[in-house]
């Protein structure tokens, strides 16, 4: 039976942002990890046994701009509740080690401008996909100031901006590697439908 992640308080898969620490003495940052079963009217079932870090970040529009040092690490408990105590409050970043997940998980990540950045941290920091909203092949755009680029199905020139617009359709299972073969800021978007 395949299940779905749900990440209340924080949202954690790869680097993303997490909610400011409290401000009571004892900081943290916490969350609870279920797993949502096929069935809708099934309860969730919390996630025993998987490992979160927390790292220092600087976040700028809802995004991380960069990490620091990682400053905390817990595992969530027979609930699912999971709490990494931090120095103070501040703005941290959240990794789910994805190798501590039961059997049988499937992660539910946000969709399309969101969805790039994740696949863009999860690629870069050595993630593989295998399926992408049931899809096997998987179309994303680049951005150049070549006129062609290798692999593209399509190229084209931007319209009121310089450079050119590339489609790149490939596997899924090979999107990990070709993201992190482009060079900086190449990457429009990931069509994740």
């Amino acid at each position: 039976m395949l299940l779905g992640v749900l990440i209340a308080v924080v949202g954690v898969f790869g680097l993303v942002p997490s909610p400011f620490a409290s401000a009571q003495s004892g900081e943290s940052v916490e969350t609870t990890l279920l797993a949502k079963p096929e069935d809708p009217g099934a309860e969730r079932i919390p996630i025993e046994g998987t490992e979160i870090r927390v790292f220092d970040a600087v976040i700028v529009d809802r995004g991380i701009e960069s990490i620091g040092d990682e400053v905390g690490r817990a595992t969530s408990d027979a609930t699912g509740f999971v709490s990494v105590p931090v120095p103070g409050p501040g703005s941290y970043a959240v990794e789910i080690e994805i190798e501590t997940l039961p059997e049988g998980i499937v992660i539910e990540a946000p969709r399309y401008r969101a969805f790039t950045r994740l696949a863009e941290t999860i690629a870069a920091s050595g993630g593989d996909f295998v399926e992408i909203a049931g899809n096997d092949d998987i179309l994303f755009t680049i951005i150049t100031f070549q006129p062609l680029s290798e692999g593209a199905i399509y190229s084209f020139a931007r319209q009121g901006n310089p450079g050119y617009r590339h489609l790149v359709l490939l596997p899924v299972a090979g999107l990990g590697d070709a993201l992190r073969a482009l060079p900086a800021a190449a990457l429009e978007h990931i069509h994740d439908y």
